[in-house]
């Protein structure tokens, strides 16, 4: 059986899938940090990839596709357009079983409504071509997954020992362990219903922001906690036993009874203190603009001082410092710098004539004199442009290289 993962696949891991799909082979289809693995039957697709060829490609018996619902707090967008694309792509290769799996998003009054939506327009695109399941869940989580929201908890309380729930204190937490959602997934693709619909993944621990604060004080004394009392509480959907009874299964557990292994997972995962060389590059990407104009500002600096102490010195006075600062910037960092050293260095020109003696109109009335000028923002926007065409040539290189990577991939995993 050919098993299709999808969307908001971060949260999968190797154990997960084999302990997921024993026999099963599996295609990856999303933003991970997985690889492909033949002895483990697991494929990686990019994610660049549409779901049109990936059926062609492939042709699979389930899809299981995840919702960025499932992760709490998420921002991600664009749920509506995906979901639009895997129901046509599974409609014109039906038979196709599809699980869509998506969140309670209880802390979103607007992404629930999304959610709704999202789930009649699978109901009413599935109709007869899909054997359509949605399974509405807590929230997934995982100490590793960055964009995900415990990680993003111990990560503000490593830094500032205090973390501010956006929630109430006693707003109920909603949360599925990986675990339970692998049994849950078995026994349907083992039972699977006849009929499309939708089922409710019921929360049974009845635990609240402020049980999870003080489980996480119990892994550090030194953190706190507060909360936003005036927020208003959404409560989960009561318990309609329907997993029990069709599947016998209820959720085993709890995101607190994990905190401890959560947090120890986190710990592995976070990155090792970084190097005074890699702070100042990431302090460089972050400020670039602002970098560029001091750079600009101490080679103009520069450019005046090497005028100066070199007016006495024979070798040195066929040499246009004002030039050299253009070509220099307009090289290293392209067309706008360029332009922009040519600007700084036609200042540097003006006051050098207005020492001469050269009046402004005198300087203006005669044309000659503009040559320099003109001859200051050519250079500066030719070196600009050969920078533009020696980074395009780079760019299309590697992305170039990017697709030979890929067709050698899924060549692969075709023979596979």
């Amino acid at each position: 059986m050919k098993v299709l993962l999808t969307g908001n696949v971060a949260y999968l891991t190797t154990k997960w899938i084999r302990q997921t799909f024993s026999d099963c082979r599996v295609i990856l289809l999303g933003e991970t940090n997985l690889h492909s693995d033949p002895e483990n039957g697991i494929t990686v697709v990019s994610s660049k990839k549409n779901y049109k060829a990936v059926f062609e490609a492939y042709g699979f018996d389930v899809v299981i596709l995840f919702s960025n619902s499932l992760t709490f707090r998420s921002e991600e967008q664009g749920e509506i357009e995906r979901l639009h694309a895997m129901l046509d792509a599974c409609r014109k290769n039906h038979p196709v079983k599809l699980l869509y799996l998506t969140g309670l998003s209880l802390d979103n009054a607007a992404q629930h409504e999304i959610d709704d939506a999202a789930i009649r327009m699978c109901l009413h695109m599935a109709g007869d071509a899909v054997q359509l399941q949605v399974v509405r869940s807590p929230y997934l989580y995982s100490g590793t997954v960055r964009r995900g929201w415990f990680y993003r908890l111990f990560e503000s309380l490593d830094r500032r020992s205090h973390f501010h729930f956006e929630e109430a204190a006693g707003q109920p937490i909603c949360f599925l362990a990986m675990d339970d959602l692998s049994e849950l997934i078995r026994r349907m693709l083992e039972d699977w219903p006849q009929a499309n619909g939708t089922l409710d993944v019921p929360e049974c621990f009845d635990h609240t922001f402020r049980d999870l604060s003080k489980g996480l004080a119990e892994l550090n004394a030194s953190w706190s906690f507060s909360f936003e009392e005036n927020a208003p509480i959404s409560l989960p959907a009561p318990d309609d036993r329907k997993l029990r009874r069709q599947y016998g299964w209820f959720p085993r557990y709890s995101v607190l009874d994990d905190l401890p292994g959560l947090y120890e997972e986190y710990r592995r995962a976070r990155p090792l203190k970084q190097s005074l060389v890699e702070t100042l590059r990431q302090l460089i990407a972050r400020h670039r603009k602002w970098l560029l104009l001091i750079e600009l500002l101490v080679a103009v600096v520069l450019t005046v001082l090497c005028g100066h102490l070199s007016q006495w010195q024979v070798q040195f006075g066929l040499i246009d410092y004002r030039l050299l600062l253009i070509v220099l910037m307009g090289t290293m960092h392209g067309m706008n710098m360029g332009i922009l050293a040519a600007t700084a260095a036609s200042v540097l020109l003006l006051f050098s004539y207005h020492r001469q003696g050269l009046g402004w109109l005198t300087l203006f009335y005669e044309p000659s004199n503009w040559i320099v000028f003109i001859a200051y923002y050519t250079i500066g926007a030719v070196c600009g442009y050969v920078r533009l065409l020696h980074t395009d040539k780079i760019r299309f290189t590697t992305e170039e290289n990017e697709r030979l990577k890929e067709k050698l991939s899924f060549a692969q995993s075709m023979l596979q």
